[in-house]
């Protein structure tokens, strides 16, 4: 074998030999990117169990007009109170990406007010107290919604909620403060502000639906963010009443508002998988 023969059989097998093991090399990202796209299927018969910290934002909503008060105030995210329940969720997995679902949170309910800025421009905005607590329970069905490359986007939730206050009916309390403000035309003075609420039902009765999202850190344990629309149907927790007075602009008023099953809930959590 000549020198030249020589060079074109060596340069034969590095060829064939490079282009093999990019065939392997693409075999085996095929087979990688299935487990992945497997992995992220879940399988019918699957158990999921989750724990959240929650915070719920469940207005008082005022049943007249107030000059001063914001018609639906809630207490929000604050930095004192970025959590206000925890949150038990489970799920069974069903076929064709459905699910049955249940769930459980202790949660508070907070009585309490914000102003409108335009009429007080300095002064307490916002104040509210924790009022009573409830005990709720989920009961749904739910979907995960995915793409055709299999790639889970988020599951979405809907069912009945129930629950009851862990206090009675006709209990309730009343706090009366004052405090300095300065009105919209730069006067300053004294606002009283009277507060109390009254509990009229003890249990409650609602409907929710919600979207889920799950990012993988093993294959069986996900970190889990989730957001919950509720509605009450003919459900009134608490009545609640505010009587107040602006001095600077003569200013006297009572309103009353309720609070209901109608709220919203942010969580994030944990969920884990069993028998995937």
């Amino acid at each position: 074998m000549n020198k030249i023969t020589f060079l074109l059989v060596m340069h034969l097998i590095l060829c064939s030999t490079f282009a093999f093991s990019q065939i392997t090399k693409d075999d085996n990202s095929k087979s990688i990117g299935k487990r992945i796209r497997k992995s992220r299927e879940v399988k019918p018969g699957t158990h999921i169990l989750g724990i959240y910290a929650a915070n719920n934002q469940y207005p008082v909503i005022l049943t007249g007009p107030s000059v001063l008060l914001q018609q639906n105030a809630s207490i929000g995210f604050t930095t004192l109170r970025i959590y206000d329940a925890i949150y038990f969720h489970y799920n069974y997995a069903l076929k064709r990406n459905h699910f049955v679902e249940a769930g459980f949170k202790y949660m508070q309910y907070f009585n309490g007010y914000e102003t409108n800025s335009w009429i007080v421009e300095f002064g307490r905005r916002k104040d509210f107290l924790s009022a009573y607590a409830t005990l709720s329970f989920n009961l749904g069905y739910g979907y995960r919604i995915i793409t055709s490359s299999n790639r889970r986007l988020f599951d979405v939730h809907a069912g009945l909620s129930f629950g009851f206050t862990d206090n009675k009916v006709g209990s309730g309390r009343e706090t009366i403060e004052s405090f300095l403000y300065t009105d919209a035309n730069n006067n300053s003075g004294t606002m009283t502000m009277n507060t109390k609420y009254t509990i009229k039902n003890r249990s409650y009765f609602g409907f929710y639906l919600g979207l889920t999202k799950d990012f993988r850190i093993t294959d069986n344990l996900y970190i889990s963010a989730s957001y919950y629309t509720q509605r009450g149907i003919l459900s009134v927790i608490s009545e609640h009443e505010f009587k107040y007075s602006i001095p600077t602009l003569g200013v006297e008023n009572t309103v009353n508002g309720i609070l209901t099953p109608r709220g919203r809930m942010y969580s994030l959590g944990l969920r884990w998988y069993f028998n995937q």
